[in-house]
């Protein structure tokens, strides 16, 4: 049996396996962290606190 077909199988779904795994690895553990620290609800609920006041700025110098 010629097993210099098989090698190039086995190695295709080894990679296809590894790339599959870190994109997995990606998601379950790289997503929450991000999602975590990116929380745009609170910045959009401040946006109705902004006041921009246009009088009284800086002073000219002499």
């Amino acid at each position: 049996m010629n097993k210099k077909g098989i090698s190039a199988i086995v190695a295709t779904v080894l990679i296809i396996l590894i790339v599959a795994m870190a994109a997995t690895t990606v998601w379950v553990f790289v997503l929450p962290v991000i999602n975590e620290g990116v929380d745009v609800s609170g910045a959009i609920d401040d946006i109705g606190a902004i006041e921009i006041v246009t009088s009284g700025g800086y002073y000219a110098l002499g």
